[in-house]
């Protein structure tokens, strides 16, 4: 089972201030902008994370059926 990391308002953290959680899927930005969303790695050139975004109770109830 893969494991990743949301919230309900993401907000970016700094890599050197607030260490990414490891084996987890997050989204990552990279020093010219670029985001993706993997697991993080030193070598892979991320400045900062944060997690997947996360719908409330309410938003999965309005998109279901």
């Amino acid at each position: 089972m893969e494991r990743y990391k949301s919230e309900y308002q993401p907000v970016w953290k700094n890599v050197r201030d607030v260490p990414p959680p490891a084996g987890t899927k997050i989204l990552l930005r990279m020093k010219y902008g670029t985001a993706l969303i993997g697991q993080y790695y030193e070598e892979g050139g991320f400045t900062h994370w944060c997690g997947l975004p996360k719908l409330s109770g309410d938003d999965k109830h309005d998109m279901v059926g």
